[in-house]
């Protein structure tokens, strides 16, 4: 089943098929608006922008969320790091206080900001590794299929497309 909730109706094609279904297109008749007007305003254009967000954040990081927060989190630290680097020579140097300095201020919010990002996603890695090994798996068995002594197992993930084992004699 698929889990659905806010406006992501918009994209069950997709939802449905990073979940493992088989999706096909089918031709159809449109036909033109006979009565009344749209009511599909920017509102809704946002939230459909918001919700794609949401379906490419879910189906691109939802099992290595380190992936997304460690790249833009490293980025922000480092360049706070060299800022505060920069900042720390001149004060050395004598050239100037730091109390003189707003870039200061942003150097240790960008730092900071970093760390945050970072052990966000560690947090989140946890979380994803806790989710793994309890009863409700990422990876779900889908068919189970029994030939005399012999069991096969197909396991349903959610980043593979699985096809549907066809049976083999046993010999």
């Amino acid at each position: 089943s698929l889990h659905l909730y806010g406006d992501l109706h918009r994209y069950v094609p997709v939802i449905a098929y990073l979940n493992g279904y088989k999706v096909s297109e089918l031709p159809v008749v449109h036909h033109e608006r006979r009565f009344g007007h749209s009511k599909y305003g920017p509102g809704r254009l946002i939230r459909g922008g918001l919700d794609l967000i949401t379906v490419l954040f879910l189906s691109k990081f939802s099992t290595r969320p380190l992936h997304l927060f460690g790249p833009l989190g490293g980025a922000l630290f480092g360049i706070g790091l060299f800022i505060n680097l920069v900042l720390g020579l001149e004060w050395l140097g004598g050239d100037r206080g730091l109390h003189e300095r707003p870039l200061l201020t942003l150097s240790v919010l960008l730092t900071l900001m970093g760390l945050q990002l970072l052990t966000m996603g560690l947090i989140a890695e946890l979380v994803v590794s806790f989710m793994q090994r309890q009863d409700n798996p990422l990876n779900t068995l889908r068919d189970v299929y029994r030939y005399d002594d012999e069991t096969i197992a197909v396991i349903h993930q959610p980043s593979a497309k699985p096809e549907k084992a066809e049976p083999q004699p046993h010999a």
